[in-house]
Protein backbone atom coordinates (compact mmCIF):
# COMPACT_ATOMS: atom_id res chain seq x y z
CA UNK A 1 0.00 0.00 0.00
CA UNK A 2 0.99 3.78 -0.28
CA UNK A 3 1.32 4.55 3.52
CA UNK A 4 0.70 7.14 5.37
CA UNK A 5 2.45 9.93 7.59
CA UNK A 6 -0.33 10.35 9.95
CA UNK A 7 -2.00 8.97 12.89
CA UNK A 8 -1.00 7.14 16.04
CA UNK A 9 1.44 4.58 13.79
CA UNK A 10 2.24 6.00 10.82
CA UNK A 11 3.11 3.57 7.98
CA UNK A 12 6.85 4.84 6.77
CA UNK A 13 8.86 3.35 4.18
CA UNK A 14 12.39 2.41 6.53
CA UNK A 15 13.15 -0.86 5.43
CA UNK A 16 12.79 0.87 1.95
CA UNK A 17 15.44 3.61 2.82
CA UNK A 18 17.44 1.09 4.38
CA UNK A 19 17.82 -1.23 1.56
CA UNK A 20 18.49 1.59 -0.88
CA UNK A 21 21.53 2.23 1.48
CA UNK A 22 22.82 -1.27 1.06
CA UNK A 23 21.90 -1.69 -2.91
CA UNK A 24 22.12 2.12 -3.88
CA UNK A 25 24.87 2.85 -6.78
CA UNK A 26 28.09 3.70 -6.43
CA UNK A 27 29.21 7.79 -6.74
CA UNK A 28 29.58 8.03 -10.19
CA UNK A 29 26.44 6.13 -11.46
CA UNK A 30 23.78 7.85 -9.13
CA UNK A 31 24.87 11.37 -9.05
CA UNK A 32 23.89 11.54 -5.60
CA UNK A 33 27.00 10.95 -4.00
CA UNK A 34 26.01 8.51 -2.34
CA UNK A 35 26.93 4.73 -2.13
CA UNK A 36 25.88 1.35 -0.83
CA UNK A 37 27.65 -0.85 0.59
CA UNK A 38 27.30 -3.29 -2.07
CA UNK A 39 25.75 -2.04 -5.31
CA UNK A 40 26.54 -5.42 -7.41
CA UNK A 41 23.91 -7.02 -5.87
CA UNK A 42 20.17 -7.47 -6.79
CA UNK A 43 18.04 -6.46 -3.91
CA UNK A 44 13.96 -7.16 -3.70
CA UNK A 45 11.88 -5.42 -1.21
CA UNK A 46 8.98 -7.42 0.91
CA UNK A 47 6.79 -4.72 2.58
CA UNK A 48 4.93 -6.00 5.40
CA UNK A 49 3.86 -3.28 7.53
CA UNK A 50 1.35 -0.92 6.04
CA UNK A 51 -1.28 1.44 6.44
CA UNK A 52 -2.64 -0.40 9.55
CA UNK A 53 0.87 -1.69 10.43
CA UNK A 54 1.26 -5.71 10.00
CA UNK A 55 1.14 -8.34 12.30
CA UNK A 56 3.82 -11.27 13.23
CA UNK A 57 2.11 -13.54 10.96
CA UNK A 58 2.42 -10.94 7.75
CA UNK A 59 6.27 -10.80 9.18
CA UNK A 60 7.36 -14.38 9.24
CA UNK A 61 5.40 -15.13 5.90
CA UNK A 62 7.33 -12.34 4.36
CA UNK A 63 10.78 -14.60 5.48
CA UNK A 64 9.53 -17.63 4.62
CA UNK A 65 8.38 -15.85 0.89
CA UNK A 66 11.80 -14.54 0.46
CA UNK A 67 13.42 -17.64 1.54
CA UNK A 68 11.55 -19.21 -1.15
CA UNK A 69 9.70 -21.46 0.99
CA UNK A 70 5.61 -21.89 1.21
CA UNK A 71 4.03 -19.37 2.60
CA UNK A 72 0.62 -17.24 1.91
CA UNK A 73 1.75 -15.50 -0.82
CA UNK A 74 2.90 -17.25 -4.08
CA UNK A 75 6.68 -17.59 -4.60
CA UNK A 76 8.72 -14.67 -5.47
CA UNK A 77 9.31 -14.24 -9.30
CA UNK A 78 12.75 -13.81 -8.21
CA UNK A 79 15.55 -16.19 -7.06
CA UNK A 80 15.04 -17.07 -2.80
CA UNK A 81 16.91 -14.22 -1.09
CA UNK A 82 20.86 -15.39 -0.07
CA UNK A 83 20.26 -12.65 2.59
CA UNK A 84 17.39 -10.85 4.61
CA UNK A 85 17.28 -7.83 6.28
CA UNK A 86 14.88 -7.29 8.78
CA UNK A 87 14.71 -3.38 9.47
CA UNK A 88 12.29 -3.62 12.17
CA UNK A 89 11.49 -4.84 15.71
CA UNK A 90 10.14 -5.52 18.66
CA UNK A 91 9.64 -7.05 22.53
CA UNK A 92 7.95 -9.82 22.43
CA UNK A 93 9.13 -13.75 21.26
CA UNK A 94 6.86 -15.84 19.12
CA UNK A 95 8.10 -19.47 18.95
CA UNK A 96 6.22 -19.22 15.36
CA UNK A 97 8.45 -16.87 14.35
CA UNK A 98 11.64 -18.32 15.49
CA UNK A 99 10.49 -21.37 13.14
CA UNK A 100 10.18 -19.34 10.25
CA UNK A 101 13.49 -17.65 10.96
CA UNK A 102 15.03 -21.18 11.49
CA UNK A 103 13.50 -22.69 8.22
CA UNK A 104 14.67 -19.54 6.45
CA UNK A 105 18.30 -19.93 7.85
CA UNK A 106 18.25 -23.74 6.85
CA UNK A 107 17.12 -22.99 3.58
CA UNK A 108 19.91 -20.87 3.22
CA UNK A 109 19.83 -17.50 4.55
CA UNK A 110 21.72 -15.26 5.95
CA UNK A 111 19.35 -13.33 8.55
CA UNK A 112 20.18 -9.58 9.68
CA UNK A 113 18.04 -7.62 12.31
CA UNK A 114 18.13 -4.57 13.95
CA UNK A 115 18.67 -4.73 17.44
CA UNK A 116 16.50 -1.68 18.19
CA UNK A 117 16.78 2.02 18.78
CA UNK A 118 14.99 2.41 22.20
CA UNK A 119 18.56 2.32 24.01
CA UNK A 120 17.56 -0.65 26.12
CA UNK A 121 19.22 -3.58 27.21
CA UNK A 122 15.70 -5.60 26.38
CA UNK A 123 16.28 -8.11 23.71
CA UNK A 124 14.26 -7.17 20.82
CA UNK A 125 12.73 -9.48 17.97
CA UNK A 126 13.51 -10.81 15.53
CA UNK A 127 17.32 -9.56 16.39
CA UNK A 128 17.32 -11.82 19.26
CA UNK A 129 16.50 -14.88 17.61
CA UNK A 130 18.85 -17.52 17.21
CA UNK A 131 19.93 -17.47 13.71
CA UNK A 132 19.52 -14.06 13.45
CA UNK A 133 22.96 -11.36 12.90
CA UNK A 134 21.67 -8.58 15.32
CA UNK A 135 22.96 -5.13 14.56
CA UNK A 136 23.68 -2.17 17.07
CA UNK A 137 24.53 1.11 15.96
CA UNK A 138 27.56 3.11 16.54
CA UNK A 139 28.22 7.41 16.24
CA UNK A 140 30.73 9.07 14.12
CA UNK A 141 32.94 8.57 17.09
CA UNK A 142 32.62 4.98 17.12
CA UNK A 143 30.76 4.81 20.08
CA UNK A 144 27.08 3.63 20.83
CA UNK A 145 24.96 5.33 19.47
CA UNK A 146 22.14 7.14 22.36
CA UNK A 147 19.64 5.20 20.78
CA UNK A 148 20.92 2.22 20.55
CA UNK A 149 20.26 -1.08 21.91
CA UNK A 150 22.53 -3.07 23.60
CA UNK A 151 21.73 -6.92 25.08
CA UNK A 152 23.89 -9.53 25.02
CA UNK A 153 21.95 -11.21 21.80
CA UNK A 154 24.00 -7.70 19.91
CA UNK A 155 26.47 -9.53 17.43
CA UNK A 156 27.87 -6.54 15.56
CA UNK A 157 28.02 -2.78 15.18
CA UNK A 158 27.49 -0.47 12.32
CA UNK A 159 27.41 3.48 11.55
CA UNK A 160 23.39 4.61 12.02
CA UNK A 161 21.97 7.82 12.45
CA UNK A 162 23.64 11.43 12.84
CA UNK A 163 26.07 12.26 15.26
CA UNK A 164 26.28 16.67 15.72
CA UNK A 165 24.78 16.93 12.48
CA UNK A 166 27.68 15.08 10.66
CA UNK A 167 27.09 11.79 8.39
CA UNK A 168 28.09 8.44 10.31
CA UNK A 169 30.62 6.67 8.44
CA UNK A 170 32.39 9.65 6.46
CA UNK A 171 35.52 11.07 7.87
CA UNK A 172 35.90 14.69 8.06
CA UNK A 173 39.31 16.68 6.11
CA UNK A 174 41.43 17.93 8.97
Amino acid sequence: DGGDSNGVLPASFHGAHVAASIGASRNTANQFGVAGVTWETQVFHVRVLGLMGGSNFDIQNAVRYAAGLPSTAPNPANPPADIQNLSLGGPAFSQSFQDAVTAATQAGCLIIAAAGNENSSTPSFPAAYDNVVSVAAVDFERQRAPYSNFPPSVDLAAPGGLAEGRVVGRREAH
